[in-house]
C-alpha cells in the first residue's frame, strides 16, 4: 500500500456495491471495519502544519483528536481506532462491534462526529477568543470517504499504513 503522499490515501479497491464487513470467522465478536477520511471544507490548514514532512497538531487538531476518542462513549456500536490526523484531514478506522442490521449507522456515526467536533472547536475558539460557532460549525465538507476493510489481514495493513502517516 503506497502511503508515500498522505493527503492522496491509497485506499483498497472493492468491486462497486460490496460493502463487505470483516469475514473472518475466526474473530470474536462479529465485526464490521471502515477507514474514513474526512476533509476539511476550506484550504486552510485548521488543525495544524507540516513542518519537515511531520504535521505538528495546533489546539485545533489535538480538541479533534479528543473527540475521536470520545465517539466510543456516545455511541456503544462504534469503536473508534487508530486516527491520524492532518493539517487539512482526518483519516481513521472506525470498528463497528457487532454486525449491524442498520444501513444507516455509519453516516450517523459520522454526523455525531462532526457535530461533536465542531462543538468542541467552538468551545476552544470562545475560550481562547478564536473562531465563532458559525465558523466551527462549517469546518467539515459534507461528504466523507469510506472504504470497508475486509478481515484480520486487511485490519492490521490499514493500521500500519495510518500509523506510517502518523509516524512522518
Amino acid at each position: 500500500m503506497d502511503t508515500s503522499n498522505p493527503s492522496q490515501p491509497s485506499y483498497p479497491s472493492y468491486p462497486k456495491g460490496k460493502r463487505a464487513g470483516l469475514k473472518d470467522k475466526a474473530e470474536s465478536p462479529v465485526r464490521e471495519a471502515f477507514w474514513i477520511s474526512l476533509s476539511a471544507r476550506d484550504d486552510a490548514k485548521p488543525f495544524g502544519s507540516t513542518r519537515g514532512g511531520e504535521t505538528a497538531l495546533n489546539a485545533r487538531g489535538k480538541a479533534l483528536a479528543a473527540s475521536w476518542r470520545d465517539l466510543g462513549d456516545l455511541r456503544s456500536e462504534v469503536e473508534p481506532d487508530v486516527v491520524v490526523i492532518g493539517p487539512r484531514r482526518l483519516q481513521g478506522i472506525l470498528l463497528f462491534p457487532r454486525k449491524r442490521g442498520d444501513k444507516a449507522a455509519l453516516p450517523e456515526v459520522i454526523r455525531l462526529f462532526k457535530v461533536l467536533s465542531s462543538l468542541r472547536l467552538a468551545q476552544l475558539g470562545k475560550t481562547a477568543g478564536g473562531a465563532s460557532a458559525k465558523t466551527s460549525a462549517a469546518l467539515w465538507k459534507k461528504s466523507f470517504a469510506e472504504k470497508p476493510i475486509s478481515g484480520s489481514a486487511e485490519l492490521a495493513e490499514v493500521r500500519k499504513a495510518l500509523k506510517g502517516l502518523q509516524a512522518r
